[in-house]
This record gives structure tokens, sequence and C-alpha cells, in this order.
């Protein structure tokens, strides 16, 4: 069974998850193949070796393609664009698992109604690529299980 431990020393983020799952092995053109099956997010993936506090890692940006006015989403609009993709059944699931979530903890932490809490355009741009990328990138890396160390808040 493969293992993948996230050492979140400096915290985490969607961002920092995509570099990792990269210098772990997933190759980013692949990674962004897939994640182009989403055809309603518009993006491209900045990719670089970074060098912070003597420890070299891989750097990753999401950067949406703006088109148009910006929208707010709401679940049922993230639930529609990846129904409406070409993600396998255990992906979108997964994904969506985890959006439903952070939907309710969002709902929660502003006292709002699940239904009305929502993402700004390209927030929820780069919420997609962070959440599904990094499922994506697991799964081709064949991860199993995954651990994590507490997570530093600062």
């Amino acid at each position: 069974m493969k293992i993948a431990y996230f050492d979140c020393f400096s915290g985490i983020s969607g961002d920092m998850c995509l570099g990792a799952l990269i210098d772990a092995g997933v190759f980013p053109v692949e990674l962004e193949k897939e994640l182009n099956k989403i055809r309603a997010v518009n993006f491209r993936f900045s990719v670089k070796k970074v060098k912070r506090s003597n420890i070299a890692a891989c750097k990753t940006d999401v950067i949406p393609e703006k088109h148009g006015k910006l929208t707010r989403k709401k679940w049922k609009d993230i639930e529609k664009i990846i129904h409406g993709s070409s993600l396998s059944k255990d992906i979108k699931k997964t994904g969506l698992d985890i959006f439903e979530r952070l939907f309710r903890a969002e709902a929660e932490a502003h006292g709002d109604p699940f239904d009305k809490v929502h993402l700004h355009e390209l927030g929820a741009t780069d919420c997609i690529v962070d959440i599904f990328g990094t499922i994506i990138g697991l799964k081709m890396l064949g991860v199993e299980k995954i651990y994590s160390s507490p997570i530093n808040l600062g």
C-alpha cells in the first residue's frame, strides 16, 4: 500500500499540495490534461523550483483565465460544474464530498445557510484546481492512505 505523509511544519495550502505531488513524481502536463476534463474551469499552471529557508521545493500557482464578469459560485454551481465534467465517477465523488465539507464550514463560520454561501469566481477556480488536482495527483501516484503532521497554525 502506498502512503502519503504531509509534513505541515509551515502550514498547508492547495498550491503546496500540488507542488508536493509534482515533486513526488506527478507530471504537470498529465495533471493539467486530467484537470482539463473540467471544461467549465479555465486556468493555467505556473510550476517552478524554489528554495525557501534552505529547503528546495516545487512552487505551483493556479492562474485562472479571466472570462467576462465575475460571478459568485454556490454549492449548486460547483456541483453542476463537476457533474458536467468528464472526470471519473470516484474522483467526482471524492471532490464533491470535500467541497460539501468546505461549504458547510463556510456556512457555519459566517452564520449563513448552506445554500447561500458562495466563492468568488477566481477563488472557485483556484479551489477546484487545488482540490481536484490533489485528488488526481494522489491517484496518479497510487496513494491509498494519507497521513499528516499536526498543522502549524500561525
